[in-house]
């Protein structure tokens, strides 16, 4: 599962780095179109001082074949234009296919783990094994249905803050129900400790997500937010319905709704 998502990421990458390229000789392009546009004008004010002179008729007929040069050349350009465009826009649409396709395997990684904060540290180098068996003392403590054998891994993930000591737990578990058991106790990790608290590990979009829905929450004053098997929800009020969050146009299009 790791090396799939990180050659899919090494796809994904290259191809927006085509697409910025492909950017880039389009704004080109366009703009060469739009020097042939302004190079009539400039013949034509030479070939007006021309006229005063003495050739008005032959200066006209090279300035009406020059214009159809130009105009064979900007028909051309357009094409040109409208070929890149149809290639960024299916290029565009692979890495939107290729980001889904990632979302979904981290989710599917992702729903077998809980992310804990507040469990000290016991030493530096801390095996998996021993943060296995902190977390299974800890769920005994909050009366979950879980053992050693339920858990597939465990380890510290680095903290936002450097001068934590008490870095984060992902804990990644077998089966789901053992997952679900914990997350159904996890409001007793008050009764062992004030600083220990059971999260979903959310995938990076969700986590970005979550930050967004939390800011929304707190702008047109919903009561609620949460997540719930790696997927965050919004609710305004407790008698509300419960509104799924599973895009960032999501929370825009129900700002546009608090605004009507």
């Amino acid at each position: 599962m790791p090396d799939t998502i990180t050659s899919l990421r090494k796809e994904n990458d290259a191809l927006k780095l085509q697409i910025n390229s492909l950017q880039q000789d389009f704004v080109k392009l366009r703009n060469t179109i739009e020097k042939q546009r302004e190079a009539p004008k400039q013949d034509e004010a030479s070939t007006t001082t021309r006229v005063q002179i003495t050739e008005f008729q032959h200066s006209l007929e090279f300035l009406s074949a020059k214009y159809d040069t130009l105009s064979t050349e900007e028909g051309a350009a357009k094409k040109e234009l409208q070929k890149l465009s149809s290639r960024l826009l299916e290029l565009a649409a692979k890495v939107d296919r290729i980001d889904d396709a990632l979302e979904q395997l981290q989710l599917y990684s992702y729903q077998y783990n809980v992310k804990i904060v507040g469990i000290p540290q016991q030493e530096v180098k801390e095996s998996a094994y021993d943060t296995s068996l902190l977390c299974v003392d800890l769920f005994k403590k909050i009366g979950a249905d879980v053992n050693l054998q339920d858990i597939d891994i465990a380890h510290r993930v680095p903290s936002r803050r450097n001068n934590d000591t008490s870095a984060p737990i992902v804990c990644k578990f077998v089966r789901r129900n053992s997952k679900e058991s914990v997350m159904k106790h996890k409001r007793e990790t008050s009764k062992v400790s004030p600083l220990i608290r059971i999260f979903d590990h959310l995938t990076p979009k969700n986590q970005h997500i979550l930050v967004e829905a939390r800011a929304f929450k707190e702008k047109f004053s919903y009561e609620y937010c949460w997540t719930k098997n790696s997927t965050v929800y919004l609710r305004k009020s407790a008698t509300s319905r419960a509104i799924r969050i599973k895009e960032f146009g999501d929370l825009q299009r129900l700002e546009e709704g608090n605004h009507v």
